[in-house]
């Protein structure tokens, strides 16, 4: 299974791309094509266990911003390779514990929708056909972060096989 949180996205598949690194790295692409360089200062002040693909929410919004949009680039090409055909997605949004309960469950509603939208317009026809859109609001954080952390804003994309027949 294939876990990436996004808002912190975290790829768990190792042997699919190496970490981006913290504060400016360029990895080389992972389908050809230019290298990846990402930079934003803010992933340097995570655990390290939060490092490896990170973007951020705006608190009490769910608009991405250039840097979030060139990571959903980089995991639409990544879910476009022919290993991952066929794969169900579940994007599941998150928001800090600043503000309304009803409100961050909303709005983690939301988030989840933004990525999915981005994902599926990146792909386009390649796009997978079964994806979940789910909010938590902040019922589920981080333990690494306190509770009202840039670093609970984020939305995890879980991706499986989907079933056949």
């Amino acid at each position: 299974m294939l876990r990436a949180v996004f808002g912190v996205m975290v790829l768990l598949v190792g042997f699919w791309a190496p970490p981006l690194s913290a504060a400016g790295a360029c990895q080389p692409s992972l389908i050809g094509g230019a290298p990846v360089c990402l930079k934003d200062e803010r992933v340097a002040a995570l655990p390290s266990a939060l490092r490896e693909s990170i973007v951020f929410f705006p608190a009490g919004g769910s608009g991405l911003d250039a840097y979030a949009q060139a990571q959903i680039a980089l995991l639409s090409r990544v879910l476009a390779t022919e290993p991952l055909a066929g794969t169900c997605l579940r994007f599941v949004g998150h928001s800090d514990a600043s503000g309304d309960a009803s409100v961050n469950a909303a709005l983690s509603e939301r988030r989840a929708k933004a990525v999915h939208d981005a994902i599926s317009d990146a792909m386009g026809a390649a796009a997978p056909q079964a994806m979940e859109i789910a909010g938590m609001g902040e019922d589920a954080p981080l333990s690494e972060v306190p509770d009202t952390h840039v670093a609970q804003r984020r939305v995890e994309i879980w991706a499986r096989p989907c079933p056949t027949g």
